[in-house]
């Protein structure tokens, strides 16, 4: 029969990155649960490409998926889409995009690992440097500048804004301590966003831990397995004709 599918989208802060960063942490659990993992590379940042770009490498990817699949033995009703850092934040525009769109649940699931949810607060207000690293010179590029003149770039790569009634059930990992993305930024408004919207969702704050607290052996790693793994198995089982 045909498999379910879990995209997996890499980090890299829009600028660089793989498709292979990331993926052998849940690449097994995956494939033990009997799903087919497709990964793809995105335009990035340090090319001179902007979010709307890497957007649409997504967007292009689900597509794909859904037009080719069955043709290669996947089920192109059964979607997750999971991504961390850079690659969540592209999982849940392009998803939540789709979705919207399509007035109907094209994507069944979203996991997003420590990922940017709202552009425009960010900017206003940034983490501190880090490690060499500004958010808000990051998210200038991908968006073309600052809010006064690019607004509407800011809400199109903003998954917050693009949450309603065809959001897929979301699974949210941050960190409180998360020294890349704030939890007061991306997290709190996101959250009331998939509340008033009715959308199911969980949220996993792993105490003292930081970005990127799911990579390796550790115990937030442990419990995102868990989780993914009852998220991927709900939705091998549900039928949804």
């Amino acid at each position: 029969g045909l498999l379910p599918v879990l995209v997996s989208l890499h980090g890299g802060g829009w600028y660089s990155g793989s498709m292979y960063d990331g993926l052998q942490c849940y690449l097994s659990l995956a494939l033990n649960l009997e799903f087919a993992v497709v990964t793809s590379e995105y335009r990035l940042g340090q090319r001179g490409w902007r979010g709307r770009d890497m957007v649409a490498d997504v967007l292009d990817l689900l597509k794909w998926i859904r037009v080719n699949g069955e043709k290669k033995g996947l089920d192109k009703d059964k979607i997750i889409i999971m991504g961390g850092s850079a690659g969540a934040h592209l999982a849940m525009t392009a998803s939540y995009l789709l979705n919207k769109d399509a007035k109907k649940l094209v994507v069944k699931g979203v996991v997003a690992r420590y990922g940017a949810t709202d552009l425009a607060k960010a900017w206003a207000h940034p983490q501190s440097l880090q490690r060499g690293w500004s958010e808000r010179k990051a998210i200038e590029h991908i968006t073309g500048g600052d809010p006064t003149r690019v607004a509407s770039e800011y809400s199109y790569l903003s998954p917050v804004h693009h949450v309603g009634p065809h959001t897929p059930p979301t699974v949210l990992l941050h960190c409180r301590q998360d020294e890349f993305y704030s939890w007061d930024v991306h997290v709190d408004g996101m959250k009331s966003s998939l509340i008033d919207s009715k959308v199911p969702h969980l949220i996993i704050d792993p105490a003292l831990h930081s970005h990127g607290c799911d990579i390796g052996s550790t115990a937030p790693f442990q419990f995102v397995r868990y989780t993914l793994s009852r998220f991927l198995t709900s939705v091998k089982d549900t039928d949804f004709e």
